[in-house]
């Protein structure tokens, strides 16, 4: 009798350990699918590429822009008259902390964010706090 007790806790022992280790797969996993969208996101915009900027951005945004135009619709408007020696980007995504609610994700991250006006580069270290919500089964 000790020993199928000793063989149940050990069975019971690797199947938490084991589940354990998926989760933390899946967390880990969402998380660099996440960051990967952050970064193509802040990437197409740095090249002025606002139809995929938009497709990873939902159509409620909400920014200081906001008006009578919403927010997405309103930055697009701005972005598309910029001159071409205007370059706006991000740098490294830093300090970043994500927390994963269901299909929802909350991010937070420190980068510099770069303006570069006829070669003339200035920057401002910003925190950014963003809401991600799973788009489809397989991505957020």
């Amino acid at each position: 009798m000790r020993c199928s007790l000793k063989r149940i806790a050990v069975v019971f022992f690797c199947l938490i350990v084991g589940s354990l280790t998926f989760a933390q797969d899946k967390i880990a996993s969402a998380e660099q699918e996440i960051l990967a969208s952050i970064r193509a996101r802040l990437d197409a915009l740095a090249h002025n590429d606002l139809k995929t900027w938009s497709s990873y951005v939902a159509d409620d945004l909400l920014t200081p822009l906001e008006d009578a135009t919403p927010s997405k619709h309103a930055l697009m408007k701005e972005r598309e008259h910029w001159p071409e020696a205007v370059k706006y980007y991000y740098g490294e995504l830093e300090n970043v902390k994500v927390r994963l609610h269901g299909d929802t994700a909350v991010v937070t991250y420190r980068a510099r964010q770069y303006n570069d006006i006829g070669g003339q580069i200035t920057y401002v270290q910003t925190w950014q706090t963003e809401t991600h919500v799973r788009k489809t089964r397989v991505g957020f």
